[in-house]
């Protein structure tokens, strides 16, 4: 699934919706920023993205 949003909080909301125990993708501009986990509630768990050779 792929969605755009106004902004981080949007974007937030909407994965915590639709994604409820998964990880979702987190872009901006066509570069990918973070793995997002919605724990319930308000708790996130944010794990960068280190690209692909890992630096």
């Amino acid at each position: 699934m792929e969605f755009e949003a106004s902004g981080i909080f949007a974007a937030l909301q909407f994965a915590a919706r639709e994604t409820a125990g998964r990880t979702a993708e987190l872009w901006l501009d066509g570069k990918l920023l973070c793995l997002v986990k919605s724990l319930g509630g308000e708790a996130w768990q944010l794990s960068p993205f280190a690209g692909p050779t890992g630096n």
